[in-house]
């Protein structure tokens, strides 16, 4: 179910999770394929990147920007 164009909150995320089996394991798209487990989940700072390439990701990080939360693979670096 996708959070109509929208960019989903925590709150949001829980109540969603909500209605899924609690012992079911929580996946992340893979480097090139596949599927990761998330294995970390990290509070940080974020900014959106202004016109970013067609590669870049939407959001950079910033120490004074909008909180966000990071569910991560435990093998990507989070730096400035």
């Amino acid at each position: 179910m996708r959070c109509g164009g929208m960019k989903m909150t925590v709150y949001e995320l829980i109540e969603r999770l909500k209605t899924h089996d609690p012992t079911a394991r929580v996946v992340v798209a893979g480097y090139e394929n596949g599927l990761d487990g998330i294995v970390e989940v990290i509070a940080l700072k974020i900014a959106p990147r202004k016109n970013p390439n067609e590669y870049d990701s939407e959001f950079r990080l910033n120490r004074k920007g909008e909180a966000a939360v990071y569910l991560g693979k435990g093998n990507r670096a989070i730096a400035e």
